[in-house]
C-alpha cells in the first residue's frame, strides 16, 4: 500500500488517504513530545537507598539544627503521603542546582541518608529534608542507629550534614543549608 495518492492510477482502493496519513504523524509527534517529557523528568529523579519520614512528635527537634539554619515561620506540620515522596524523588536531582547564600551546592546524593519532615510554610506544603553522609552501612547501627525515628543532629561537620525545603506545589527546592565546618 502507498502512503502517498498516485493520480495517475485510476485504482485508488491501494492508496492510504492523506488524513489517515496526517494522524499518524500527528500520533508520532505527540508521542515523541511525550517521551522527551518522560525522559526529562526521568532524569531529575533519584530514589536514595536510606530515607525515612520522621513523625511530626519530632518535628520541632529535626528543625533545631546545631550549627545550620533551618526553615522559619513553619505553621504546623502534617504527615506525608507516598504521594508526596513520590513527587519529591522525582524531582531529587534538581537539588544540585540550589546554592546556599555563600555558593556552595551539594554535589552528590549517593552517599546520604535522607529524613523527610512534611512543613507548612505560609499556607504551602513542603517536605523539609535533613540529610547525612554515610560512609558505610555501618554507620546506620553505629552513628546513626536511631535514624529511621529520630532526628539526626549534627553540630559543624560541613557537607556532611544538610538540609533544603522542598515546595510540593511547584516542585523546587530551596532554603539550602549546609552545616558549618567549625
Amino acid at each position: 500500500m502507498k502512503l502517498y495518492p498516485d493520480f495517475g492510477n485510476p485504482d485508488r482502493s491501494k492508496v492510504l488517504p492523506w488524513f489517515l496519513l496526517a494522524g499518524k504523524i500527528t500520533l508520532l509527534l505527540v508521542f515523541s513530545v511525550l517521551g522527551i517529557t518522560n525522559s526529562y523528568a526521568q532524569g531529575n529523579k533519584y530514589v536514595p537507598d536510606i530515607s525515612t519520614i520522621i513523625t511530626l512528635d519530632k518535628g520541632k527537634d529535626l528543625l533545631h539544627q546545631c550549627s545550620r539554619s533551618t526553615p522559619k515561620k513553619v505553621q504546623e506540620f502534617f504527615n506525608l503521603t507516598q504521594k508526596d515522596i513520590d513527587t519529591l524523588q522525582l524531582n531529587f536531582k534538581k537539588v544540585q542546582l540550589v546554592k546556599t547564600e555563600s555558593g556552595k551546592k551539594v554535589k552528590n546524593l549517593i552517599t546520604y541518608g535522607f529524613q523527610y519532615l512534611g512543613v507548612i510554610i505560609k499556607d504551602k506544603k513542603y517536605i523539609y529534608v535533613n540529610a547525612f553522609y554515610v560512609k558505610t552501612p555501618q554507620d546506620l547501627f553505629t552513628k546513626f542507629k536511631d535514624w529511621k525515628t529520630y532526628p539526626v543532629i549534627a553540630c559543624k561537620g560541613g557537607k556532611s550534614f544538610w538540609g533544603v525545603l522542598f515546595g510540593l506545589e511547584d516542585g523546587t527546592f530551596s532554603q539550602l543549608e549546609i552545616n558549618d565546618i567549625k
